[in-house]
């Protein structure tokens, strides 16, 4: 069993996880595990699915490599820091060891990521109460305005 810690890439809203083979193969070269699931809240088929769903399917995926005994960083990307900050409640490599449990969270890395500041917060409060310019929200989707920047 390798000591360096699993990758788990966590991918953000407009980017699947196949945008991260590059860094994948690289990092795996140095022989580094690196994982990256699709959360189930991206993609056409999404409506209704919720940031506590994608939550949900990283402590899934890390579950079995907590049971060996192995730490897992996070590497959130985007809209990805939302749920991978909630996974880590509780799942911490500490918090774990507390109830006896193995492996655990080591560590968080955020890629231009939202780190929401206050626990409860959701991101239309951190944006203060409505969407940015930038967004365009709908009943079925968010998508990306077009810009004049």
């Amino acid at each position: 069993m390798s000591d360096k810690p699993v990758l788990l890439f966590i991918h953000g809203a407009w980017h699947p996880p196949k945008c991260y083979d590059a860094i994948k193969s690289a990092l795996t070269n140095l022989n580094y595990q690196c994982i990256t699931p699709k959360l189930p809240s991206v993609g056409p088929e999404s409506h209704g699915v919720t940031w506590e769903a994608d939550k949900a399917k990283i402590i899934e995926t890390a579950e079995p490599f907590f049971s060996k005994g192995r730490e897992v960083v996070l590497i959130a990307h985007s809209y990805g820091g939302i749920p991978a900050t909630a996974a880590t409640e509780g799942q911490g490599t500490q918090d774990r060891a507390k109830r006896g449990l193995k492996g655990g969270f080591h560590s968080i890395i955020f890629l231009a990521a939202f780190a929401i500041p206050v626990k409860g917060w959701d991101l239309i409060t951190t944006f203060g109460g409505s969407y940015p310019p930038w967004l365009q929200a709908a009943e079925k989707y968010t998508k990306l305005a077009e810009s004049n920047y």
